[in-house]
């Protein structure tokens, strides 16, 4: 597995920078058709009128998301007999976003970081695996339930095209059916399924680490249940503040329609795995499908657009600092203390 700090090197790789700049132009697009089929004084003036504590409450309900992230490693690490601190997996968090918008690859690369934290503060591998493997299939797990209400939600309130629910269930049951795979197979040196994927070169490297993994961690129900609680969580959250972002700029709409707009536009994300955090793609469907539950077009931009700036945006700067500390094993990351302090 490559170094944390070639990633970070990576991130600054052309390649990387085409993706950034695709992002940024299809977000331009977005900005520029709505505003074309909208009154541009509207989208500046509904931006302009945003109450401030509705933008502190959203501030607020995104905090919230990173400690149920964070709570969710904590829960692993507290199974085998390790103690973390809030702050750290908090700080984790962060870290993880910003190396997941900045290296697109689908959530690895902020989850190798986030295991190298933990690493460094004395977690030992087979823990950590076990982490990822039940945060992984957590993630994919509430998204499967959460879809599936949206997906309930949308076609009672207005008709859908049966070509998207296909392709996004077919999404589900693909990412679902191998995140059952992973739990199941991990920590499992004979496992059939283990030995074919050993086979096969680009795999080999993922299998070692899977079978370095905790298989009784792995397969505890209650941890497996608090996972998946803790990431309904966080879809919650994430819905909740662009509703109260909507509220803010005075166009109220129904939380379970919100929560329908957010859950397709984050699929719709998940699928464009290399534009970093779904620049431009997230905010066409989230306009797309706010519109389509009856929020005036500017409106649903506007929200779009500050959601995307709470979520997105602001987290990165933090995020930079933090990565950079968990690298060069700075800060809480680096002292004999810290480590010590983590065993139980």
């Amino acid at each position: 597995m490559k170094s944390m700090a070639h990633r970070l090197r990576g991130a600054l790789s052309p390649l990387n920078w085409l993706s950034w700049l695709f992002g940024a132009a299809l977000l331009g697009v977005v900005i520029v058709i709505v505003l074309r089929f909208s009154e541009e004084r509207e989208f500046v003036r509904l931006l302009e009128q945003a109450h401030p504590w509705a933008l502190l409450a959203g501030v607020a309900l995104q905090a919230g998301t990173y400690f149920a992230e964070g709570e969710v490693w904590r829960d692993v690490a507290r199974a085998a007999g390790y103690r973390l601190r809030p702050g750290v997996t908090y700080q984790l968090g962060l870290a993880k976003l910003f190396i997941d918008q900045a290296v697109p690859t689908g959530g690895i690369s902020g989850t190798v970081l986030y295991v190298q934290g933990l690493e460094r503060l004395g977690v030992d591998r087979s823990a950590t695996m076990a982490g990822v493997v039940i945060t992984t299939f957590s993630y994919y797990g509430s998204y499967a339930l959460c879809l599936g209400a949206a997906l309930i939600i949308a076609t009672l309130a207005m008709p859908l095209n049966w070509s998207i629910v296909a392709a996004i269930v077919t999404f589900l049951v693909v990412s679902l059916a191998l995140s059952l795979v992973l739990l199941l197979h991990a920590g499992r040196q004979s496992s059939p399924v283990i030995q074919a994927a050993e086979r096969i070169a680009p795999l080999r490297k993922l299998t070692v680490l899977l079978n370095s993994a905790d298989p009784v961690l792995v397969r505890q129900l209650r941890l497996n249940v608090r996972a998946t609680a803790w990431q309904i969580l966080i879809v919650l959250l994430d819905a909740a503040t662009l509703w109260v972002l909507l509220l803010a700029i005075g166009a109220p709409a129904r939380l379970e329609a919100v929560f329908t707009c957010f859950m397709i536009s984050s699929v719709v994300r998940s699928l464009s795995i290399f534009v970093p955090g779904g620049l431009g793609i997230f905010d066409a469907a989230s306009v797309i499908m706010l519109e389509s539950f009856g929020t005036p077009m500017a409106a649903a931009l506007s929200a779009t657009l500050l959601f995307r700036g709470l979520s997105f945006w602001a987290p990165m700067v933090p995020g930079v600092l933090i990565a950079r500390r968990v690298v060069k094993g700075r800060g809480a990351f680096a002292t004999t203390a810290a480590r010590e302090q983590c065993r139980e």
